[in-house]
């Protein structure tokens, strides 16, 4: 809003407070003649003229309206002017102030926002200097909206906030709308997943057996170290891809096989088969394939474990050769005592 003063008037502003003191009195006898029983009046022209109790009612009204709209809000609005000075706040806003501010008469209304953010120093300094260049960014017109995350913890948890700042009309002379919204919960979440992938990555790394995750497309979701070192390529090169781009000769093969598990929904497990290594050597390698599941309970794609079996097959082999050419080494069986089956 802008305000003209008039205290020292020119001859244009004589003529703009004659013609307001005009208004004034018409205003006021227009509501004497209609008892005050109407909103507005109009002549024969069609003109009409709202009545200045019915201007009153409708500003009160807008601005009823506008706070319903903002207390709707889940999030901690301020209105702020052109200059960053906080003008109107929602029940968030002050619910927060109350809870984490213990002087903030007004809940910092008619506070410069950009002072106290420029002033913060020690923890939450860095996020507060951001919050003022987001503020400026938009109240200059250098930005139509910027967002800005931080983290804002009380004293008993960790708080994570998403800050919005949006001008409050295309003139930028109205100021901006200021609104936080508290993330904390998604954050949260999220760091939970990244713990949780990093510890799946170790235990995966650590297994003696290469694993694929693949989609039911035949494309590769996720691979151990194992894989990547057999293959002579990094995590990144093979995550994401057709198995046909890193495995050409082999993919449409494992593929047909791995649709028996895809369809079924049911493992396919011990599949042991002889395999030539890359550098020419034999072996026997054992493969399981296990389906795993989608929100839905629909399969989603499968696990493909695969370990190499050759000394354990050779042993059982050696073991099975001993036991057929040495059945007792002539030995007679010892006679049973009695009862004791």
């Amino acid at each position: 809003m802008i305000i003209r003063d008039l205290s020292t008037a020119s001859a244009e502003d004589l003529e703009v407070s004659t013609l307001i003191q005009t208004l004034h009195d018409a205003g006021k006898r227009l509501e004497e003649l209609t008892e005050g029983e109407v909103d507005a009046v109009a002549d024969a022209g069609g003109r009409t003229f709202l009545l200045r109790s019915a201007q009153d009612q409708l500003r009160i009204f807008e601005a009823s309206k506008q706070a319903a709209v903002l207390n709707a809000l889940p999030a901690n609005i301020a209105l702020v002017d052109a200059l960053g000075v906080i003008v109107s706040v929602n029940d968030a806003w002050r619910s927060f102030v109350d809870t984490r501010v213990r002087h903030a008469p007004g809940h910092a209304i008619g506070i410069n926002y950009l002072a106290i953010c420029d002033s913060a120093i020690g923890d939450g300094s860095t996020e507060s200097h951001a919050a003022a260049a987001a503020l400026r960014a938009v109240l200059c017109g250098g930005s139509e909206s910027v967002l800005v995350e931080y983290r804002c913890d009380s004293q008993a948890q960790e708080r994570w906030f998403r800050m919005y700042v949006s001008p409050l009309a295309q003139d930028r002379a109205s100021g901006a709308v200021v609104m936080h919204l508290d993330v904390t919960a998604r954050v949260l979440v999220a760091a939970a997943l990244d713990r949780q992938r990093a510890e799946l990555r170790v235990l995966v790394d650590l297994m003696p057996a290469m694993i694929w995750f693949k989609d039911i497309h035949n494309r590769i979701l996720r691979v151990n170290q194992r894989v990547a070192d057999a293959a002579g390529k990094s995590l990144a090169e093979i995550e994401g891809k057709p198995s046909a781009e890193i495995y050409p000769e082999d993919a449409a093969r494992n593929y047909s096989d791995d649709l028996d598990v895809i369809r079924s929904g049911e493992s396919k497990l011990e599949i042991v088969e002889p395999r030539q290594f890359p550098d020419g050597s034999m072996h026997w390698v054992q493969t399981d394939k296990v389906p795993f599941f989608g929100p839905q309970g629909d399969v989603a794609g499968i696990v493909v474990m695969e370990r190499d079996v050759t000394a354990q097959r050779e042993a059982d082999t050696d073991r099975h050769r001993e036991g057929v050419r040495l059945p007792n080494l002539g030995r007679r069986p010892r006679p049973e005592a009695p009862g004791s089956r």
